[in-house]
């Protein structure tokens, strides 16, 4: 009697530690899964499916038709798809002290004729643009002047050191936080020139570092809605356009915008704005399946597209075809899944100095830089893997993914 006393006292106590340390994962999961400073982002354009849908058979197209081009020309030739050509940076005034910077990633821009401007403006020479913008704010630790060594303010222009530096290999800048936005471009052309105006539609933080913040005291919402929201109201010059007749356009064309960037808090002793250039390159990548996300590895400054059926294609930063990652049943250091959930917008690749990680359907890939290999982690009873079917890859610090 008292053995079977003891043996329910022992299945008991199993049973309220199993369910105490449930309870603790289950609040952690609920706590970071509504944590404000931690948000999966989105990888594709928000309108994807609005321009390029998975199915074309009840679908109207919002760009013109073959039947509509002689009547939209020069506009016609300008309609696709443009991308960032490469990352710009720029200080962050307005924030009471110096090493604040915000630096914009990537753009994913859809242009398409339009005629809401045929009242002042002639048929043919207005596109929209709908521009899906990445970027990040990064903080040099050391909190250092921009003035001598980034700036020369008798010249109005960035020196060659700032040029050259890249956040992401020098120890003392650490980025603060990641931002997704959307604005709607407006294009005009006119003849042999070309004017661009933008709008804000909204910008979002997607993954905040809020020791990090706290720590040097950066209110990342304050900067979100007053500081960068007066990014998007730099005047850009009207640039030469290379392409009257539309036919010369074809893939790496490029519209370049040169930019002044001021705003109403300057504190950096400075006058003026702050310079930067936007170019947008054009470009139809051919693959073999559909392309989902597309990422910038900014260690060899080049893009990674995640695709449908037919693995991972390499570009570089001229957005042209460099390799093509794949699965291979007979060589275990290829990538464990040519296929990637088209519904699943999460982030599934992380970029380190020596490392990429990859998430996939079928395991967590580790690709080395150097040997140019995959090395595949699948759920196992020694592994810490929850499951093949890997959702989404977020980084917690240098040494920890989730």
């Amino acid at each position: 009697m008292n053995s079977i006393i003891e043996i329910a006292k022992k299945r008991i106590l199993i049973f309220s530690l199993v369910f105490f340390f449930l309870g603790i994962a289950f609040s952690y999961y609920f706590k970071l899964i509504n944590s404000t400073s931690i948000k999966l982002p989105y990888s594709e354009h928000p309108l994807e499916e609005y321009f390029y849908p998975s199915s074309t058979k009840y679908f109207d197209s919002p760009f013109l038709n073959n039947s509509d081009v002689l009547d939209n020309c020069p506009c016609a030739g300008f309609e696709g798809r443009w991308f960032l050509y490469k990352p710009f940076k720029l200080p962050l005034p307005g924030t009471k002290k110096p090493g604040l910077y915000y630096q914009g990633k990537s753009a994913d821009l859809i242009l398409r004729c339009s005629n809401l401007f045929d009242s002042h403006i002639d048929n043919g020479n207005a596109l929209i643009g709908y521009e899906h913008v990445k970027s990040e704010i990064w903080i040099d630790t050391q909190e250092e002047n921009i003035v001598p060594k980034y700036f020369n303010s008798d010249l109005k222009k960035f020196t060659n050191k700032f040029d050259e530096l890249i956040f992401e290999n020098e120890k003392r800048f650490v980025k603060v936080a990641d931002l997704s936005g959307f604005n709607v471009n407006m294009f005009e052309i006119s003849g042999d020139s070309i004017t661009r105006r933008a709008e804000l539609t909204g910008r979002l933080s997607l993954d905040v570092n809020d020791e990090l913040a706290q720590e040097y005291t950066i209110d990342i919402a304050y900067i979100t809605k007053n500081i960068l929201g007066d990014l998007i109201k730099t005047q850009c010059e009207t640039i030469y356009n290379p392409y009257c007749d539309p036919n010369n356009l074809s893939d790496g064309s490029q519209l370049s915008f040169k930019c002044l960037y001021t705003i109403g808090e300057e504190n950096l002793g400075l006058e003026g704005g702050y310079p930067y250039t936007k170019t947008f390159s054009f470009k139809r990548v051919k693959l073999d399946s559909r392309p989902i996300a597309l990422y910038f590895d900014s260690q060899l400054n080049n893009y990674w597209v995640s695709s449908e059926f037919s693995g991972l294609y390499v570009l570089n930063s001229s957005l042209e075809y460099q390799s093509n990652l794949k699965y291979d049943p007979l060589n275990p250091t290829t990538l464990s899944s040519s296929s990637f959930d088209y519904g699943n917008k999460n982030n599934l690749i992380d970029f380190a100095k020596e490392r990429v990680f990859v998430g996939t359907p079928n395991g967590l890939n580790v690709f080395n830089r150097s040997q140019k290999t995959f090395k595949r982690y699948i759920k196992q009873r020694s592994s810490s893997l929850l499951s093949n079917n890997i959702k989404s890859v977020l980084r917690f610090s240098n040494k920890e993914l989730f």
